[in-house]
Order: C-alpha cells, then sequence, then structure tokens
C-alpha cells in the first residue's frame, strides 16, 4: 500500500480479504500519525513512515494541509493558492529494496497512489517488475492540471507491458472538460494471470 495516506485502501482491503497482510507506507508525518492511531496494535498491519521512489536517498516532500494531496510535486500556481503546505525531508526506498529487506517473494497487490510520482515508483522496482512477485497492480495516474508535473500512460506502459502486464481496468472516463485533473485508478495483471481470467 504505498501511499497509505490515513488507511483508506487498509479498509478496503480488509473488506475484501479479512485475512491479508498489509505493508502500509506514507511519507506524510500528519497521515502517518493518524495511521499509527487506527492501525497501530493490528498484527497484520505494517506501518512504514517513509517515501518508495527510484533510489534510495533523502529528498524534499510537500506536505499539503489537505493531505491526500502531498506530494514530491507542487501543486500548480492556482492550486497551491488553496492549499497550504509544509515542506519536509523524508527517507527514500526503492521497492526492490523495501521487499528485500521485507522478505516479500510474492505480492497479490501492489497499490501506488503517490500524486504523480508512480513512474518513480516503478523504476525502483525495476528487479521486482522483472522477477513478477506482484499479481496485480494498482496505480492512481494523474494527467491533467493540479500540479506543476503530470503523469501519463506511455511512461506506465514502458514498465508494466514490456515486463508482462497487462492493463485490465481503468475505474472511470477521462473528461478534461469534465474534471481538469484528468486522473484515474488503472489495474494491470501480470499476462500469466490475464490468460486464466
Amino acid at each position: 500500500d504505498i501511499g497509505a495516506n490515513t488507511g483508506q485502501s487498509i479498509d478496503r482491503f480488509k473488506k475484501l480479504f479479512n485475512k491479508s497482510k498489509i505493508y502500509s507506507i506514507e511519507p506524510s508525518k500528519h497521515a502517518f500519525n493518524k495511521l499509527k492511531k487506527n492501525y497501530n496494535n493490528k498484527k497484520d498491519i505494517f506501518l512504514y513512515n517513509c517515501a518508495i521512489g527510484d533510489k534510495n536517498q533523502k529528498k524534499f516532500f510537500f506536505d499539503y494541509e489537505n493531505n491526500v494531496l502531498s506530494s514530491f510535486n507542487k501543486l500548480n500556481k492556482q492550486n497551491r493558492l488553496k492549499n497550504r503546505f509544509n515542506k519536509q525531508i523524508v527517507s527514500v526506498l526503492t521497492l526492490d529494496n523495501f521487499c528485500n529487506k521485507n522478505k516479500l517473494k510474492n505480492i497479490h497487490i501492489l497499490k501506488i497512489d503517490t500524486q504523480g510520482n508512480e513512474t518513480n515508483v516503478l523504476k525502483g522496482s525495476n528487479k521486482s517488475i522483472r522477477m513478477g512477485i506482484f499479481n496485480i497492480i494498482e496505480l492512481e495516474i494523474i494527467m491533467g492540471d493540479y500540479y506543476e508535473k503530470y503523469s501519463n500512460f506511455y511512461e506506465i506502459e514502458k514498465y508494466l507491458v514490456n515486463n508482462n502486464y497487462r492493463l485490465v481496468a481503468l475505474d472511470k472516463k477521462l473528461n478534461f472538460f469534465n474534471d481538469k485533473r484528468l486522473y484515474c485508478n488503472a489495474l494491470y495483471i501480470r499476462k500469466d494471470l490475464y490468460k486464466k481470467l
């Protein structure tokens, strides 16, 4: 659960898979404190106050007051005026490194919601993706006018399609004129599992 925020995905996954183990990663100090308050005593939920990216490093992070917006990317000028933030330094690990440290050999669902940092997460999980340790990858893609930098399908597909993953679902119709954020959640599945659907 990369980009756990305050636990929305934990609740969703626990309703669907009540015996699952969840590794929740959240760099925002404010959001992480809420995570700890709600889930710290759960034996099958593991909480990490760090970020996942393309290399192991320390990096500036924009922790917005509306913490669902918190990101390594700055909101564009128009949206920045409405949203105050603290700039903080956070520890960043690659997903390859995180999986290795935690001895994770198979992950049923990898969820990535990092407000525009998804490509860096994928870059830092190159070895794990090539090995196919993730059965399903769910990620948010923001292609619209919200942050100074936006994502695109080409960058995502470059890592996933070329490494035997296939797009199977988008959760909404996209229309820039209805919502300038132009974002959706995309679901990818390993090609060998796709053939069994």
